[in-house]
């Protein structure tokens, strides 16, 4: 399967030209050739209202709210890290350490979706990026796998 065109999404491979990340004020884009497409978190940011904006602005000023906003951003790491690792799989003993480390930091969060890993399998993209042209949007996805899940019937009286 040719995973450079699906749908309207293109995926960046090894042999496309410049493939970063530029920051500017407005946000995150992504350089693909000569163009620059935003990032699908800087379209959702610039969506805010000035009063949200306010509002984040001043939140983000409070020193414990700052505290709070990145021990949450490490777990997420942490736990994006360890889900990585599992489906990328490694030989490396220290990266295998590393990892069991980090789970055991997110164990509740791990625990969590033990029962939905071993129905992913297949995956054919982790951490690659996307970009849409007629959208002219871009993005990271975390992974593309394909899902094997059951439809569950109910019965109402």
């Amino acid at each position: 399967m040719d995973l450079t065109k699906r749908g309207c999404l293109n995926v960046l491979t090894h042999n496309d030209p410049v493939q970063m990340h530029v920051y500017t004020d407005s946000g995150r884009f992504y350089q693909v050739g000569e163009h620059q497409y935003p990032g699908v978190g800087t379209i959702l940011n610039s969506s805010d209202s000035a009063q949200q904006q306010q509002f984040w602005e001043q939140w983000r000023a409070n020193p414990e709210n700052l505290a709070y906003s990145e021990k949450a951003k490490d777990r997420g790491k942490m736990f994006h890290a360890a889900i990585e690792h599992h489906f990328r799989g490694s030989d490396d003993p220290m990266a295998d350490e590393l990892a069991l480390a980090q789970v055991s930091k997110v164990l509740p969060f791990w625990q969590s979706v033990q029962d939905v890993l071993p129905r992913i399998t297949d995956i054919q993209l982790i951490e690659s990026a996307v970009w849409h042209e007629v959208g002219c949007y871009a993005g990271t996805v975390e992974s593309l796998p394909p899902l094997k899940l059951t439809t569950i019937k109910s019965k109402r009286s």
